[in-house]
C-alpha cells in the first residue's frame, strides 16, 4: 500500500511536470487517471484492513484486483500520453513484480496476460484508428512524428514485434520473480526452524544444568526415603491396614517424583539408540495396554490401527516411551467419550509412518511451536509435567527421523512419527 501511495505522488509530480513543460496536452485525462488510482488506493486499503489473516484466498483476490485496477490505470494513462512512444511502458513490470511476489504463480501469470492484452488493446487501437493518438509534443508545436517523419506506432510490424517482445518479458519476470519469492519463503521457513531447534537445544541445556542440581541434591534423599518406607512395609502387621495404607501412598508419591527426576535425567544425557528387529505393531499395542488405566478412567477410547506386521529396527524402549508419552497426553487432552486412534504406513525403502490422533481440545496455532518444549504449560488440566512430548521427540529424533504436529481448536490433534529407512513391511 505505501508503494501505491508512493506511485500515485510520483505520478501527480509527473504529470505536473510534462504539463509545465508542454509534453503532453491530454492534462484532464492524465489527471483523471492519477485520481482514480488515489480513490482505488483508499477503497483496497480499507478493504485489506478488514482482512487480516496472511495467505487467505479472500486477502489474494484483493491483491490481484489491485494489480488489476494498477494495470487499467496505467493503460489509460499510456494512451493518453504517448501510446508506443512513452519510455514508461516499462512501468507494466512493477504490477507484475508485486503480484510474483505475493500471488500463487497461476494469479501472477493471468495478470501477465492481461498486462499484455491492456498494451495490445492502446497499440492496436491506436494502429487502427479506433481510439485517436495522443502523441508526445516536444515544446509546445512539434510533435515526435513531425521530427521523425512518422512514429513507430504507425508500424504494424513494429508494434507486433513489441507486444510479442513485451508479453515474453512480462510472463519471463512473472515466473522468475515467483521462483525467486518462492525459494526465500523456504529459506525463511528453514531459518526460522533452525532458530527453534536452536531455542529448545538452548533450553535442554539450561534443563540440563537443572537436572545435575536435582540429581545430587534431591534423588539421594529419595532413595533414602524409599529405602525408610521399604523398611516400615515389613514392620507394620495386618491389623495396622491404614499405616500401610499411608505408607503405599508415601511410596507411590516418592516414585512419581523419582520418575521426574529420571525423565530430566533422559532429556539431558543422551546415548545412541539401542536399535533391534521388532513389530512395531506390537509395540503399539503394548503401549495402548501400558495407558488403559487412564484411558478407562477418563473416558477414552484408545484404538491400534496399524496394520501388521510391520517389522522396524528401532530401540524398543525408547520408541515404546515416545508412543508411550503422545498416548497420554492425547487421552488428557479428550474429555470423556472422546477417542484416541494410532495408525500406520509403510514403505519398501523403509519409510515408516505412525499418526496419533484425538478428539481432544486442539492446541492454538500461535502455541503449536513450543507444545515440544520442556515443562511447556497447556491448556488443559491435569497435563502432567510438560516432559512427555519433549522425551518423544528427543527419542525420534535419535533414530534419525522428525515429528509432526496439527491441531485444530475444537477438532484434535494429529501427533506424527516418521522414521526413514529404519525398517520395512514384512508379510510374516
Amino acid at each position: 500500500m505505501r508503494l501505491r501511495w508512493s506511485a500515485i505522488v510520483i505520478a501527480g509530480v509527473v504529470v505536473v511536470t510534462a504539463a509545465h513543460l508542454g509534453v503532453v496536452v491530454t492534462i484532464v485525462q492524465l489527471f483523471a487517471g492519477v485520481a482514480m488510482l488515489a480513490l482505488s488506493n483508499g477503497v483496497f486499503q480499507w478493504l485489506i484492513g478488514r482482512t487480516l489473516t496472511p495467505g487467505t484466498r479472500r486477502l489474494q483476490n484483493l491483491i490481484a484486483s489491485q494489480v488489476l485496477v494498477d494495470l487499467l490505470v496505467l493503460a489509460w494513462l499510456l494512451h493518453f500520453s504517448g501510446g508506443a512512444d512513452n519510455p514508461f511502458t516499462a512501468l507494466f513490470v512493477v504490477p507484475i513484480v508485486v503480484a510474483a511476489m505475493l500471488l500463487p504463480l497461476r494469479d501472477a501469470v493471468v495478470l501477465a496476460i492481461s498486462a499484455g492484452l491492456l498494451l495490445a488493446a492502446v497499440l492496436v487501437g491506436e494502429l487502427t484508428g479506433l481510439i485517436a493518438h495522443n502523441g508526445l509534443q516536444i515544446g509546445t508545436d512539434q510533435s515526435l512524428e513531425e521530427l521523425g517523419g512518422g512514429g513507430l506506432w504507425q508500424s504494424a510490424t513494429f508494434v507486433g514485434g513489441y507486444l510479442a517482445g513485451f508479453q515474453v518479458v512480462l510472463l519471463a519476470v512473472a515466473y522468475l520473480v515467483h521462483s525467486l519469492a518462492d525459494r526465500l519463503a523456504v529459506v525463511e521457513a528453514e531459518r526460522r526452524q533452525h532458530e527453534r531447534i536452536a531455542v529448545a537445544r538452548e533450553r535442554l541445556a539450561r534443563v540440563g544444568e537443572l537436572s545435575a542440581g536435582v540429581v545430587h541434591s534431591v534423588r539421594n534423599p529419595l532413595h533414602t526415603m524409599l529405602a525408610c518406607t521399604d523398611i516400615l512395609k515389613t514392620r507394620l502387621t495386618e491389623e495396622q491396614a491404614t499405616a500401610r495404607r499411608m505408607v503405599a501412598t508415601l511410596v507411590e508419591g516418592i516414585e512419581r517424583i523419582e520418575g521426574v527426576t529420571q525423565r530430566l535425567l533422559a532429556l539431558t544425557q543422551p546415548s545412541p539408540p539401542q536399535l533391534q528387529r521388532l513389530d512395531l505393531r506390537a509395540t503399539v499395542d503394548e503401549a495402548v495396554r501400558f495407558v488403559g488405566v487412564l484411558a478407562t478412567e477418563r473416558g477414552v477410547t484408545v484404538r491400534n490401527n496399524v496394520p501388521a506386521p510391520l517389522h522396524t529396527n528401532v530401540d524398543g524402549d525408547r520408541m515404546f516411551e515416545a508412543i508411550v508419552n503422545v498416548l497420554d497426553n492425547a487421552i488428557r487432552a479428550c474429555q470423556s467419550g472422546g477417542s484416541v486412534v494410532v495408525t500406520g504406513a509403510g514403505t519398501e525403502a523403509g519409510r515408516i509412518d505412525l499418526e496419533i490422533t484425538d478428539t481432544g481440545v486442539g492446541i492454538p496455532a500461535e502455541e503449536l511451536s513450543r507444545v515440544f518444549e520442556p515443562f511447556y504449560s497447556s491448556r488443559y488440566p491435569d497435563a502432567g509435567t510438560g516432559l512427555g512430548l519433549a522425551m518423544a521427540r528427543r527419542s525420534v529424533e535419535e533414530h534419525g527421523g522428525r515429528m509432526t504436529l496439527n491441531s485444530q481448536i475444537g477438532a484434535g490433534t494429529v501427533v506424527g512419527i516418521h522414521l526413514d529407512g529404519v525398517g520395512h513391511w514384512a508379510n510374516a
